[in-house]
């Protein structure tokens, strides 16, 4: 639970200050819940098999074990980030179909309501807005 709410913290500080807490929750309780699966390994299976084969591994097995522990979280931390902002584009999508009719013919530029087509700018060229 704490992990949880300390990644919520994280994730609202890192990829913008605009994003509401409520699209960060899901990727925080993954985060959360990664971070306490992680951890119950490091404690039980890992520091188990470091201090087991000690004689054979040495400093090198416990340099391994916190090298993957550190790659796991780092991987975790973006797995949590890229299910937020998959949740995020997929909610403005919606909301721009819904708000927004297009024509029924994929790939078609114009607009249902209108007859004229988007002008699309081409590459370097100055468009003004």
């Amino acid at each position: 639970m704490l992990a949880s709410a300390i990644s919520l913290w994280i994730l609202r500080l890192l990829p913008r200050n605009d994003a509401p807490w409520t699209a960060l929750l899901p990727g925080a309780l993954v985060l959360g819940l990664g971070l306490a699966a992680i951890h119950l390994t490091t404690v039980y299976f890992v520091s188990y098999k470091v201090s087991t084969s000690s004689e054979t591994y040495g400093a090198l097995g416990l340099a391994a074990a916190i090298l993957l522990t550190l790659y796991l979280l780092g991987r975790l931390f973006v797995a949590g980030v890229i299910l937020n902002s998959t949740l995020w584009e997929q909610g403005r999508q919606e909301a721009q179909l819904v708000s927004e009719p297009l024509s029924p013919i994929r790939g078609d530029v114009t607009r249902a309501d209108t007859e004229e087509p988007r002008v699309r700018p081409r590459a370097g060229e100055v468009t003004e807005r």
